[in-house]
Order: C-alpha cells, then structure tokens, then sequence
C-alpha cells in the first residue's frame, strides 16, 4: 500500500477519492480493526471453526483451521467488494489471486459451521447487527487448501 501510493505520488493528508465521509488517505488506511467477540460469543454453538482474516488474506488464515483432507471452496462473487480494496487491486495492478493473498479484502472474519446449520447462524448474525455473506464451502482437499471461483 506504501508503495503504491508513494509511487503516485499521493499524500497521506489528501482526501480519499472513494471514501464516503470525505476521509483523509489516514483516517481510511487506519480505521481500528473490528472486534468481534461479542457478535461471535452468542453463535459459538453453531460454529466449527473461526479464522479472523489478517495478514495473509483469506488464502494463508483460512487453510490454518481446517484439517489438511479438506480444502475451502472460495466463491469471489459472494460478497461486495470495499473501494479500497478495489483502487488497490487497479492502482498497484496486482492480481485478485495476489489480493486475496495479501489483504482480507473485506472479509474480516470467516465462521465455519454446518450446511444445516447455516441459515440459523446468518439469522444470529443479522440479529446481532452483523452483514454477513455465505462466501464458499468446505470441500475434500485435491490440491491446494483454497480453491477459487
């Protein structure tokens, strides 16, 4: 990200072009993480595994909670995708593979549980105030711990 924009010669102190608050290139690029413990704590029940999605993306964390017999089956469509991690991916011209390695690209956390128990676990989340999205499925591992669509 330092890169990309020192190479356009953008300062830290300018307004954002995406943002919707007209927020300074700072205030964007440091927003304070989420923290979701107390959306998680209530769903704890329905869940088989957590992967809170940092640096390494979704293609490095989410692989660290699942046996190595399975894989995740990532669908790149299923979610909305947040403007900076838009401009990013077009302004530093990196590849959505290198993107979703890289940066969470608005997945912040992933929830594993149960296809029966899916729709009772998106009903908890929307209860509590949360926006989640189905993003993909566990699948027997091939090859690599993350295929995506």
């Amino acid at each position: 990200m330092r890169k990309i924009l020192k190479d356009l010669d953008i300062d830290y102190s300018s307004p954002c072009p995406f943002s919707e608050k007209e927020l300074t290139w700072a205030d964007v690029l440091l927003e304070p993480t989420r923290i979701y413990v107390n959306s998680v704590l209530p769903t704890c029940h329905l869940l088989k595994a957590i992967a809170h999605i940092t640096g390494g993306g979704l293609i490095h964390n989410v692989p660290r909670i699942l046996p190595t017999h399975l894989a995740a089956e990532i669908r790149q469509d299923s979610w909305p995708k947040q403007n900076i991690f838009t401009w990013l991916e077009d302004a530093g011209n990196i590849p959505k593979e290198d993107m979703l390695e890289t940066f969470n690209c608005g997945i912040g956390l992933v929830l594993v549980t149960a296809r029966e128990t899916s729709a009772e676990l998106m009903a908890m989340l929307a209860e509590l105030g949360e926006t989640a999205y189905v993003i993909g499925e566990v699948i027997p591992r091939s090859e690599k711990p993350v295929v995506l669509r």
